[in-house]
């Protein structure tokens, strides 16, 4: 058998210290992951119908979310960005478990900010200096983490963060046509030449804002109904009004398809009712 050379037996030597070393590398570095605490937090909210920030709540009724106080309906892309972030908490990003760091983190005895969903309750700290994340912290030990979002823990607990501010919100390129309803009478209104006859008139059947929430009564009678078809046959119908107060005032409206009633701005009654003038 030939024996090896004193290189050759040198370069042995270092190829196994060299693994012995990566090999204590690896280890250490798996055991110190495994060693992090790991706390789930995150759970199905399609049975949950209250989500609270303190003492501001949101409900869910017949798969609509309202603030909980007013019953103001809740709008659905603000309700979809924070379920969507909600599904990505996991404690796994440790940042500290030293109870004298709290305060530096956003967390303090006169602001508990705390998030309840079900028998789930998550502490919501300040924003990151990156901006681009938040500190959050279990209430049941001095752990704080790290989410991928940015949450501030004041306007989670607003009105105006949540409520519903548009009465449509619909993309322009779906829209195929419109038909006005008013006094027994049909307007329709399709595009020529690929364009659409009033710009101005299609915007805001597209992007209607909303100023206040009027309730799930009508203020009063239809001026007139507008029917949006989009694509896949669908319609979405629009009611406009206006409630006079007086000679010199008057409250202009909009009914959504769910029923819901909400106050619009004189120029948006104008404009919505130019093509029945």
């Amino acid at each position: 058998m030939k024996q090896l050379t004193s290189s050759g037996k040198s370069l042995l030597t270092s190829f196994i210290i060299l693994l012995v070393v990566i090999t204590g590398f690896l280890f250490l570095k798996y055991s110190t992951t495994r060693s992090q605490p790991v706390e789930q937090f995150y759970f199905s909210l399609d049975d949950q119908d209250e989500i609270c920030f303190d003492d501001f709540c949101l409900n869910k009724k017949d798969n609509a979310w309202f603030i909980s106080e007013s019953d103001i309906p809740v709008e659905q892309e603000t309700i979809d960005r924070f379920i969507s972030q909600y599904k990505q908490i996991k404690l796994e990003d440790l940042i500290s478990k030293n109870p004298d760091k709290s305060k530096d983190f956003g967390f303090n005895d006169d602001q508990k900010n705390i998030l309840k969903i079900g028998d789930r309750q998550l502490q919501v700290g300040r924003i990151t200096d990156s901006y681009d994340s938040t500190y959050v912290k279990n209430p049941q030990n001095d752990n704080i983490y790290i989410i991928p979002f940015t949450w501030n823990p004041n306007t989670l607990k607003q009105d105006s963060y949540w409520q519903n501010s548009t009465v449509t919100n619909l993309p322009i390129f779906q829209i195929k046509k419109i038909i006005i309803s008013k006094d027994n009478k049909e307007t329709e209104i399709t595009k020529k030449d690929d364009k659409w006859e009033n710009d101005e008139f299609i915007d805001k059947v597209s992007h209607l804002s909303a100023s206040d929430y009027l309730g799930q009564q009508a203020p009063s009678n239809p001026f007139l109904t507008i029917n949006i078809e989009i694509e896949d046959d669908k319609t979405y119908s629009l009611d406009i009004g206006q409630k006079i107060i007086s000679w010199k005032e008057s409250v202009y409206w909009a009914k959504t398809p769910d029923n819901f009633y909400y106050r619009i701005e004189a120029e948006d009654f104008k404009t919505l009712t130019s093509f029945s003038n």
